[in-house]
């Protein structure tokens, strides 16, 4: 099932982003530009899930960081250390964060992890295997109360379109709940994400003023984060 005014196809995608059907297909399967494939094998997005996409890399090639160095990032700007960073990795995280603004912040961790949007599902179901984020965590940041309707949150362990699958969820662009992969480099055991983890995803999936919220706590904590180097 699809939501939204309007479908396009692999040519269209190309169009607007100036890559070949090959590329394009590449981001909508590995989750990069949320999409469905067809029994015909065609792919099919909306021009809002390609905006998304676009949005997200607008710093250019070469910007991007990779996962692990991003979730370094947010855990920094949690106030946690990122074990996993060689000593040299986290002092560049480190002036990256201290030269960057929060929608800087936002456009480096495009690459982070892929994001897949569901509708219908079983909140109470789908919980338990999760690690809580966005909306369905959106109370730790104070400028948001948590929805406990709402599946936000990062599979524990396994590939994110078969759990959603196990929880009666159906792909829908631009639907409401929405489920990371896990693409974390130490085991968490927390119940939600910290809380720069929190804010990121918030913005990175929501629109208008829930992600201008999401931006001014993102930028908050990285002000905090300045403040008491």
């Amino acid at each position: 099932m699809f939501y939204g005014s309007e479908v396009i196809g692999l040519p269209e995608v190309s169009a607007i982003l100036g890559v070949g059907p090959r590329r394009a297909a590449t981001l909508m399967q590995a989750g990069k530009i949320q999409g469905r494939k067809l029994q015909s094998g065609a792919w099919i997005t909306t021009p809002d899930a390609v905006d998304r996409y676009a949005r997200s890399t607008r710093l250019g090639r070469g910007r991007m960081m990779t996962p692990a160095t991003a979730w370094g990032v947010l855990w920094e700007l949690s106030g946690l250390k990122p074990s996993w960073l060689p000593a040299s990795t986290r002092s560049r995280v480190r002036a990256h964060i201290a030269r960057s603004d929060a929608e800087g912040l936002i456009r480096a961790d495009a690459g982070r992890t892929s994001i897949g949007y569901y509708e219908a599902g079983d909140a109470d179901a789908a919980r338990p295997g999760l690690i809580l984020t966005a909306r369905a965590a959106a109370g730790t940041l104070r400028l948001f109360k948590s929805e406990r309707y709402v599946i936000n949150g990062y599979v524990r362990s396994g590939d994110l379109h078969a759990y959603a699958a196990e929880c009666g969820m159906v792909t829908a662009i631009g639907g409401r709940h929405v489920l990371f992969a896990n693409t974390l480099p130490i085991e968490y055991a927390g119940s939600h994400m910290p809380k720069a983890v929190v804010a990121m995803d918030l913005a990175r999936t929501t629109e208008g003023r829930s992600r201008a919220k999401a931006v001014i706590a993102l930028e908050r904590l990285r002000e905090e984060w300045v403040q008491a180097q």
